[in-house]
């Protein structure tokens, strides 16, 4: 007999949870990082900021996105950002497929997809 060992989920047990923080190896710079996937609050901003510009806005830049989704994600072992909005841009100076990769690992993190990307601009 299968005991079922889930349990309601409350108001407060529900905000108590922490988002789940992913290490992500990087062997070219010889080490790894931590990874979490954005907050609901982080992602509705993310959206409107990048994909649903105000008619006649310019459409926010591969650059926008890439800093934006980092900055974003990465996190030091216990959740705090290791980028700021003012320093976020050094890692431009970084090798491309490495951050590429690691670009490529957020989105995955973060469930957004090229095909979801392009739609968003359409709208």
């Amino acid at each position: 007999m299968e005991i079922n060992t889930l349990k309601e989920l409350t108001l407060q047990s529900i905000m108590s949870k922490r988002a789940s923080i992913e290490k992500f190896e990087i062997l070219e710079w010889d080490g790894y990082v931590y990874l979490k996937p954005m907050t609901v609050g982080e992602r509705l901003k993310f959206q409107v900021k990048h994909y649903k510009r105000e008619e006649g806005e310019s459409p926010a830049t591969e650059e926008e996105i890439m800093y934006d989704m980092l900055r974003l994600s990465l996190v030091s072992s216990v959740g705090d950002r290791l980028f700021t909005k003012e320093n976020i841009g050094s890692i431009g100076e970084k090798d491309w497929n490495v951050v590429s990769k690691l670009f490529t690992k957020c989105t995955e993190l973060n469930i957004i997809s090229t095909e979801a990307e392009e739609a968003a601009k359409k709208k």
